[in-house]
């Protein structure tokens, strides 16, 4: 009897130290990031704390991430807007594959989705861009299970189309620039503070800030730098600092810019192109000699490098392809590793295929939830 009375005592314990949120905070910062964002569905106080903003800042400082790598979307450029007679996609191969490295990766993969969504373009936050260029687009979240479509309604006019994930509408807008303006095909934009930034043609970036509310597009020049007349692949990024970061790579080494404000700028230093005040600042140069003598089982010096993105919010971790082998590299301390994943990797023509990592955020973000 005295057993049982104990038992039950230490039972009841349990459930109030579950419901106090200091002592669940403590506990829930110990969950490693796959399976966080699953407990959210446990209570409304569970949600509440998981949600939190102190929570979040805590987790990320702990765990070193606020995002889940789910795999690799691969977008083939020989069928994004093809001509009649232009290449045809063989049927074994599917229009968005993804090179899965978890078992949320393969469940996206087997769920059957990916089979109605077109061509790979970008991704944020887990939302998945993709579509038949320049016909129809498609938004997919992969959370709510929702999927938007926009298809084009005037064909000669420079305009962009965005999408608010508030609304779930798109929008289209007018852009103008005072000098000739060609935006680079087959690459996505990069949204640092709100500020979009798009490779453009000879060299530059355009960027347009929505905030300023003159549809207008400045034009800047790319830095200039060992690789600069040599490079072969280009990306956009932002660094931890909140800034827009440039990388350029070849097959010898690779080179990180970062984009910041001259003293005495103003606010938006996007505000107009004949007064802009800012500056390209060199962060990092790598040659690929020094990380293969890491790897030498892989011979990864005799195959062709290329950078594939940034971390997301980290400017000293990057993606790389040698060969089929994925490799993240650390730029401070200059060390690499294999990234596993699951797909046909083997077959793929990267020559022609731009490889991105895609990512979920760790828990989900929401509004205030009252407990009743």
């Amino acid at each position: 009897m005295k057993q049982k009375m104990r038992m039950k005592r230490n039972n009841s314990v349990y459930p109030a130290a579950l419901n106090c949120d200091d002592i669940l905070h403590e506990i829930l910062l110990r969950i490693p990031p796959p399976t966080i964002s699953k407990l959210i569905i446990v209570s409304k106080i569970w949600l509440r704390v998981i949600c939190s903003p102190s929570f979040r800042q805590c987790y990320v400082r702990q765990w070193g991430q606020s995002f889940r790598l789910l795999g690799f979307f691969v977008c083939n450029f020989l069928y994004l807007g093809r001509p009649r007679d232009g290449y045809r996609r063989p049927r074994w191969e599917p229009a968005l594959p993804i090179l899965s490295t978890c078992k949320d990766g393969d469940d996206l993969k087997l769920s059957g989705i990916l089979k109605h969504l077109g061509y790979f373009v970008d991704s944020s936050k887990g939302i998945i861009l993709s579509g038949f260029h320049p016909k129809a687009y498609y938004v997919y979240n992969t959370v709510t299970k929702q999927k938007c479509e926009c298809k084009l309604k005037e064909r000669n006019t420079v305009s962009i189309e965005t999408y608010s994930s508030k609304s779930r509408q798109w929008k289209q807008s007018t852009l103008m620039c005072s000098t000739t303006l060609a935006l680079c095909p087959r690459t996505a934009a990069m949204v640092v503070g709100g500020v979009v930034h798009w490779f453009a043609m000879w060299g530059k970036l355009a960027i347009y800030d929505p905030r300023l509310g003159d549809r207008y597009i400045a034009l800047i020049k790319l830095p200039t730098g060992v690789l600069t007349h040599e490079h072969e692949e280009s990306v956009l990024g932002e660094s931890s600092d909140g800034l827009l970061q440039y990388g350029q790579s070849n097959n010898l080494g690779l080179e990180i810019w970062i984009l910041e404000k001259e003293a005495g700028a103003n606010s938006s230093i996007y505000c107009n192109c004949t007064h802009l005040k800012y500056k390209w600042i060199l962060r990092w140069r790598l040659n690929f000699k020094v990380l293969w003598k890491q790897m030498p089982s892989l011979s990864t010096h005799s195959k062709e490098t290329q950078i594939l993105s940034f971390l997301p919010q980290n400017s000293t971790s990057i993606f790389i392809r040698s060969g089929w082998n994925i490799l993240l590299c650390d730029l401070e301390t200059k060390t690499v590793e294999i990234v596993n994943y699951q797909g046909r990797g083997g077959t793929i023509s990267w020559e022609s295929s731009k490889v991105v990592p895609y990512f979920l955020p760790a828990w989900p973000h929401t509004s205030s939830v009252s407990v009743s």
